[in-house]
């Protein structure tokens, strides 16, 4: 996918959490570049996981253009070991 910044502040991207059947720990939504460098991380509360659905804000100086970036949900487990249960890949155009 090709995430398009010109001309906007921000974009929002919604998730569907509904195909979550066991329950983690925590769950943590982690996107990181070409690299494998994480460029943002961040929990997702319980009642995004509840409500099967959560909204990310996405700023266009937290990214390179024409770089490609991994979006990941991981699953916590209580001994803090993570499990990636989604993932997608995006460029990023300003």
């Amino acid at each position: 996918a090709d995430l398009d910044f010109r001309g906007i502040k921000e974009l929002v991207v919604a998730g569907d959490l509904d195909f979550i059947s066991g329950k983690s720990a925590s769950y943590d939504l982690v996107v990181t570049d070409a690299e494998d460098v994480p460029v943002f991380r961040e929990q997702i509360p319980p009642l995004y996981i509840e409500d099967g659905r959560f909204f990310l804000r996405l700023v266009p100086k937290q990214f390179t253009e024409d770089r490609v970036y991994t979006l990941s949900l991981n699953a916590n487990d209580d001994s803090g070991k993570a499990t990636t249960i989604g993932e997608c890949v995006f460029r990023v155009l300003k």
